[in-house]
């Protein structure tokens, strides 16, 4: 069991903080910055760690959130649940927009802003060097999927930092 000290009372992390906290959602990302592995966790907002690896970003990431949760209690707020735990969405439920068509200058413009080449920003989305060239050259639109993900690295550049530097470990 730990103990943690908030506001001069000690509040004990029990061996079901860390249960319920081995449960939620972890996102861990290399930082160039902090020359570190960064890890959070989507359902408690704020709650991030580091480690010298992903395996340790993931312990230390876990024990902030059990942390967390035994504050949480402690202080009667809320716990939200993790998202395993939600109700199941329908396609009732939503209403998406098409994802936008992006320009050869888009896509250019996204894997330029990432700072990866041609056969390192196609390695990591799972497609053809051709393709991303096609894309680039205004011979192909981007398609299917392709939008939707392109949208989410553009909002997000760090989406392929996980492929991309588990790409440079893998390399002998």
């Amino acid at each position: 069991m730990d103990t943690l000290v908030a506001e001069d009372k000690e509040i004990e992390v029990t061996d079901a903080d860390y249960a319920q906290a081995r449960r939620y959602s972890y996102e861990i990302w290399w930082s160039d910055e902090d020359h570190v592995w960064i890890g959070r966790v989507e359902e408690l907002p704020g709650v991030k760690s580091h480690g010298d690896s992903p395996a340790a970003a993931l312990v230390e990431t876990t024990g902030a959130a059990a942390l967390m949760l035994a504050a949480m209690r402690d202080w009667n707020d809320p716990i939200p649940p993790p998202l395993d735990d939600r109700q199941p969405v329908t396609a009732r439920d939503l209403a998406f927009e098409k994802p936008p068509v992006p320009t050869a200058q888009d896509v250019r413009a996204i894997r330029e802003r990432l700072g990866y080449s041609q056969a390192v920003f196609a390695s990591a989305l799972g497609v053809d060097l051709g393709t991303v060239r096609n894309w680039e050259q205004g011979k192909r639109q981007v398609a299917g999927a392709a939008r939707r993900l392109l949208q989410a690295i553009e909002a997000q550049p760090r989406l392929l930092s996980f492929w991309v530097e588990s790409g440079k470990n893998g390399r002998s």
